[in-house]
């Protein structure tokens, strides 16, 4: 009896110090521990590229309601200095969209979806100029 107990403590030591001393239980956990880490780290990222999403978003809807007045503005007085400025907001209003359209694609990317299509055109276009009149 006394022997078998020796043996059986002999055993478990055997297998104590075989999975601890060698650190395959501290390897796995460090594993463990890493995962969690990056999950964190990508849902941070997650979280500030949404804010910046929701930032370009607000300031598109802000520089496209300047566009539509200053091109509001000059269709009462047309002048050279408000053709420029519509000509610079466009331009600018442009960059931004191509920005937002980034975030969201690589938002996309790092939550492993597809990038949604979030309208981003609230410009009205331009009324037809040129047009004649044929009578058949």
């Amino acid at each position: 009896m006394k022997e078998s107990s020796v043996s059986i403590w002999a055993v478990v030591t055997f297998l104590i110090g075989t999975l601890v001393g060698t650190g395959g239980v501290w390897e796995w956990k460090k594993v463990e521990i890493e995962a969690q880490k990056q999950q964190v780290e990508k849902t941070v990222q997650t979280t500030e590229l949404r804010e910046k999403e929701n930032e370009q978003y607000s300031k598109i809807l802000d520089l496209t309601n300047v566009y539509i007045g200053t091109v509001d503005q000059y269709s009462k007085a047309p002048s050279p200095q408000l053709n420029n400025k519509i000509l610079q907001l466009k331009a600018q209003l442009e960059v931004m969209k191509d920005n937002f359209t980034t975030l969201e694609n690589n938002l996309g990317q790092l939550e492993g979806r597809q990038p949604r299509n979030i309208p981003i055109n609230f410009i009205p276009p331009a009324p037809p100029t040129g047009l004649t009149a044929v009578v058949h």
